[in-house]
């Protein structure tokens, strides 16, 4: 595994500004704020843009412009097909977001950014998106994040994980992605930049369990194109039903920066750990959904309990590693949260979590 860490862009809103007005012919900006990110910056527009067929500014619209890291920016075939595989998802009927031109008929632009740490200028990869309306599913009340919620979740994912899976891409292919679960195999090499050895110790019996069970079973896994990052903050949702009985429909599917071609039971797995804080029951009525469409093989659930283990420990250390950054309050709060769960998940046994899991299918 590289030891390179992407450097997150030194933007402001007024950079983000610039940009929107020089980029893609934004007459004003009415409105602007950035959304939290781990290694980007998202920034949300509400703006008057001049278009082709209209010579005066149209009313305002909604978008969402992305300013990649350095690390990311630096492939952009991958961006390219990651481009191709939202086009594909939509075409599809999936609510993805679409990718809004240059003013030069460009679906992104690269330019140079000063780095915040004092080397040369990165080069960083910008996009703009098509603002989706819905309320992140990370924000709804724990009384709303009902057992059918997080099955139609599941079921959501499985949907497009089959949808994804086969969507082939060269660029993905060679991708070497810092969050791929094979990078684990790695992982202790990152320990050194640990100052909290209860952290390393937790790790190194994790990355031990890791390497007896599941490592010589990774080549039989299926592979496919996967997102890579399904979690609450990159679903929405949107209220229906009746006020006694109010249903929630997923209305967005954003942010895939992440994709790569890997293991296909990575994507279910990401948004089951995302929400184990509310009960591996809520994980477990994830995965069920997820069978319901795309059934794993006896395999890859056997090992499932291993993999989770290993993507809680990868979030713990690398958000650990970039604590002096200056997103440094999101990485805390991001290890704070994980090691939480690592903890109390590792705790328990392999047979206790999988039959509540199993029990979650009945």
């Amino acid at each position: 595994m590289s030891k390179r860490q992407p450097r997150r862009p030194n933007a402001s809103l007024e950079t983000a500004k610039t940009l929107a007005k020089d980029l893609y012919n934004f007459t004003d900006v009415l409105e602007m704020r950035e959304f939290k990110s781990f290694f980007d910056r998202n920034f949300y527009i509400r703006g008057q843009v001049r278009t082709e067929n209209n010579g005066n500014p149209n009313k305002p619209q909604e978008f969402v412009l992305k300013i990649h890291n350095s690390l990311d920016s630096e492939n952009e075939e991958v961006r390219d097909a990651e481009n191709q595989l939202m086009r594909m998802l939509r075409d599809r009927g999936f609510p993805c977001p679409e990718i809004i031109p240059t003013r030069n008929g460009q679906l992104m632009e690269k330019i140079h950014l000063p780095a915040s740490d004092g080397q040369n200028a990165d080069g960083c990869v910008v996009r703009l998106l098509s603002f989706v309306y819905g309320q992140e599913l990370d924000s709804l009340d724990k009384s709303d994040v009902t057992p059918e919620l997080m099955y139609t979740l599941g079921k959501f994912i499985g949907d497009a994980s089959k949808a994804m899976k086969d969507f082939s891409s060269s660029a993905l292919r060679r991708r070497q992605h810092t969050w791929d679960i094979k990078n684990f195999l790695h992982i202790q090499e990152q320990l050194a930049s640990i100052k909290d050895d209860s952290i390393c110790s937790l790790v190194t019996e994790v990355h031990s369990s890791f390497l007896h069970f599941v490592a010589p079973r990774l080549s039989s896994f299926r592979q496919g194109t996967i997102n890579g990052d399904i979690n609450g903050e990159n679903i929405l949702v949107t209220k229906r039903g009746t006020p006694g009985n109010p249903t929630y429909e997923i209305t967005g599917f954003l942010d895939f920066s992440d994709i790569e071609e890997s293991l296909l039971v990575l994507e279910v797995m990401a948004p089951m750990i995302f929400f184990m804080s509310l009960g591996y029951e809520t994980s477990g009525y994830i995965l069920a959904g997820y069978q319901s469409s795309l059934p794993l093989p006896g395999d890859e659930f056997d090992c499932l309990y291993y993999l989770a283990a290993a993507r809680l420990c990868q979030l713990v250390v690398y958000s650990a590693c970039n604590l002096e950054n200056d997103n440094a309050q999101y990485m805390q709060v991001t290890v704070d949260k994980y090691l939480g769960i690592l903890r109390k998940f590792w705790s328990c046994s392999k047979e206790d979590i999988e039959k509540i899991w199993r029990d979650c299918q009945q």
